[in-house]
């Protein structure tokens, strides 16, 4: 007998549809939430400040895990060999007027650009 059963993630602070399962930590305590996008895009937003600011002293660098689709942490993993982070260069490039992709690589001459401005 076949069986297929189906997840819906619900947005927990708006009751819309979910995207996932979205992971973050304060004060050392690790939480988790199930966001739309658009609500990630709010919490990103409203840390942005204390996160640019910040010094990473640890978590995995590691996406995705356990089940979950496309969990990851606040703060996205350093680029190789650069350490900046791919979200803080898309938004740099943003302000630039730079078109980059919101997925996928940073072409170098972007890298190099926000690592020549930094």
């Amino acid at each position: 007998m076949a069986r297929k059963v189906e997840v819906t993630l619900i947005d927990d602070i708006d009751g819309s549809s979910a995207t996932r399962t979205f992971e973050f930590g304060i004060e050392g305590v690790s939480y988790e939430i199930d966001l739309s996008e658009a609500n990630i895009q709010k919490f990103n937003d409203a840390v942005a400040d204390f996160v640019d600011n910040a010094r990473r002293v640890g978590g995995s660098t590691r996406r995705g895990g356990r089940g979950r689709s496309g969990s990851s942490r606040s703060s996205a993993a350093p680029a190789a060999g650069g350490g900046a982070r791919p979200q803080d260069v898309r938004r740099w490039a943003a302000d630039k007027g730079l078109e980059v992709s919101e997925r996928g690589r940073i072409p170098r001459e972007v890298m190099e650009a926000y690592a020549a401005a930094h």
